[in-house]
């Protein structure tokens, strides 16, 4: 995370605490955390060209506000869009389709939307037609703590036509990061929700009884692979992730006055 001075560099540095007489220490950033704010979970909509949630969003500082938009039927219809009260217009991380038999299929989007407005306001998705779904919902999850030039650090999709387990695997970037998942499975039923996750939404919804998921991994100390999982009787699934590194907070120090030292690197006067 912290990139090593060069040697040279670093005897400057000590070099100018000591002729300044000062008491020296190290400038760095912090890595704010990301927190859990909320989840909106809304009802089924089938065959319409929007679906509409009413979304409370709290103060905080790095918002972000991710949704999280599945659909099911002939041609599994895809959002084309996501707007926040009125006019905030979310971003898209991942939209994916996958055939379940024949000619029904399930489509899975993730969305995010950086510091959204903090209000009681309805979140509208648009589908680019009515079609013939079964299936089609939103919710939306509320952190705080985000980065706000890598919300969406990495994401990955997969699909299955009948399988025990619902998985993909999302490599993170950034220590600390979260990820959040978005399936949607052709069972009646509630799956298990993997060992390293947070359970967020696990409910049967639609005239086609699908199964709506959404879970979170709660912060991963080292970047890496982290496989979203759950576990059920076979049927066929749909699912998306995406990895939200957190914010960086200003950069901080202690012990002293570096002056001498930043003059010495050619970083600036006092």
């Amino acid at each position: 995370m912290y990139g090593v001075l060069p040697m040279k560099t670093l005897f400057q540095y000590f070099t100018g605490c000591l002729i300044a007489g000062l008491v020296c220490l190290m400038v760095m950033p912090s890595w704010a955390a990301i927190g859990f704010q909320s989840i909106t979970d809304g009802t089924n909509n089938a065959g319409a060209t929007t679906h509409t949630t009413s979304v409370t969003v709290s103060a905080g500082a790095d918002l972000i506000m991710i949704a999280c938009v599945q659909s099911s039927g002939n041609a599994g219809v895809p959002a084309t869009g996501v707007v926040y009260n009125g006019s905030e217009a979310f971003t898209a991380i991942t939209s994916d389709s996958g055939v379940w038999s024949g000619s029904i299929e399930a489509n899975v989007s993730l969305w995010y939307l950086l510091n959204p407005t903090v209000t009681t306001a309805n979140a509208v998705v648009t589908f680019s037609t009515a079609g013939n779904d079964r299936t089609e919902i939103a919710s939306y999850v509320v952190l705080t703590g985000a980065s706000a030039s890598q919300p969406d650090a990495s994401n990955h999709f997969n699909n299955n036509a009948g399988s025990t387990t619902i998985s993909t695997t999302v490599t993170t970037v950034a220590a600390n990061s979260w990820i959040v998942d978005c399936a949607l499975s052709d069972l009646n039923g509630t799956p298990t929700v993997g060992a390293n996750q947070t359970q967020r939404t696990n409910g049967v919804v639609g005239a086609a009884s699908n199964s709506r998921l959404i879970s979170t991994v709660d912060g991963l100390a080292s970047p890496g692979a982290e496989t979203m999982d759950w576990t059920q009787t076979s049927a066929p699934w749909t699912t998306s992730a995406a990895s939200f590194a957190p914010a960086v907070a200003a950069a901080v120090s202690s012990g002293g006055n570096n002056c001498g030292a930043l003059m010495l690197l050619g970083v600036g006067g006092c």
